[in-house]
């Protein structure tokens, strides 16, 4: 997932080394560091579910998660704290969980699970 993790699914077990993880019917689904994978390979596109250009796109991992990634410069705030700042302030709207968000700087994107 851009030049920073790769996202694997486990059936038992999680990795000592995972960064974030989420439940899924059948198993889990672990956020370990990787290397960049090469975005034109078929995989890129396995599971897109919404592509807006090349400004953002939605992924959906299992059945229990998406991956939101957007275009970043520096000095913008990230969607996961722009959530997180509506959260803080009007608990009674309804808003998704982000499991793990990051900044990929190498890429200008920032992801959120």
């Amino acid at each position: 997932m851009g030049s920073k993790f790769l996202c694997k699914k486990v059936i038992s077990g999680i990795p000592e080394a995972t960064v974030a993880s989420w439940k899924e019917r059948d198993g889990h689904y672990c956020l370990l560091e990787g290397t960049i994978r090469n975005s034109s390979s078929p995989e890129a596109a396995e599971g897109l579910i919404y592509q807006a250009g090349m400004s953002s796109a939605v992924w959906e991992i299992g059945s229990e998660a998406i991956c939101k990634v957007k275009t970043w410069a520096e000095g913008m705030d990230s969607e996961s704290n722009t959530l997180a700042f509506v959260a803080s302030r009007f608990p009674h709207i309804l808003l998704p969980e982000v499991t793990y968000s990051w900044v990929d700087e190498q890429l200008e994107r920032t992801f959120f699970i």
